[in-house]
């Protein structure tokens, strides 16, 4: 987990390339996993553009997540201050 701490960057490409080529197989397309692992990497894509404070791009994350557990967390991010949930620690997983 400390790699992907550190290296949010990387860790989002190299999930990017594997679900490009999950999709392309035939056998790994119709998975629902895959699914939720694109939605999670436009999850950790608005967070980090959050991170970076990039508010505008992280809301165009926020409008292509579907409505889950993840799209609530990125709320929080986008309309909390950063100390504030920090302080209540609810997006720490």
């Amino acid at each position: 987990m400390a790699f992907s701490i550190l290296h949010q960057d990387k860790l989002i490409n190299e999930m990017e390339a594997w679900y490009e080529e999950k999709s392309t197989n035939k056998e790994f397309s119709s998975i629902n996993e895959l699914l939720i692992l694109k939605n999670n990497i436009t999850y950790l894509k608005g967070k980090n553009c959050i991170e970076g404070s990039d508010y505008f791009s992280a809301i165009k994350y926020f409008v292509l997540l579907p409505f889950s557990y993840s799209k609530l967390k990125l709320l929080v991010l986008i309309i909390f201050p950063k100390h504030l949930v920090n302080y209540f620690s609810i997006l720490k997983r």
